[in-house]
């Protein structure tokens, strides 16, 4: 049975002196967001801001698959934000397995860009392009 209250392995990590080859910091201060972000009846924008911090920091860490996570619950917050459907459409991987999967991602990034053509962007900030 998984317990609520454990901090993730690397953060423990952190907390306990290692420097996790960097990254331990990032996953000890994403602990306490995610747990703030479950555990609490926050305001919308606050909420909102706290998903795209994490999807930043977990796809600049290379973990894809989570901060598509994030980027799809803030898409809940703020459906219509056309940032967030930019941001969305040009998350890929930094790294690929094998020529295939690079041209399978190449494959998938053309076609989310090609729903992309009658979006419209004011700005691009840190929501659209972090």
């Amino acid at each position: 049975e998984l317990d609520a209250q454990a901090l993730p392995p690397l953060a423990v990590l952190f907390r306990d002196g290692d420097a996790c080859g960097g990254l331990g910091d990032v996953y000890w201060s994403c602990a306490f967001l995610l747990k703030k972000l479950d555990e609490t009846d926050m305001d919308k924008e606050v909420a909102f801001e706290g998903h795209i911090q994490l999807s930043t920091i977990l796809e600049d860490s290379g973990a894809l698959v989570e901060a598509s996570e994030h980027v799809s619950k803030a898409s809940l917050i703020k459906p219509d934000d056309a940032r967030l459907k930019f941001r969305s459409a040009l998350l890929v991987p930094a790294v690929s397995a094998s020529v295939e999967a690079i041209n399978e991602t190449r494959r998938a990034l053309e076609t989310r860009v090609s729903e992309l053509q009658d979006l419209s962007l004011d700005v691009l900030d840190g929501v659209s392009m972090p």
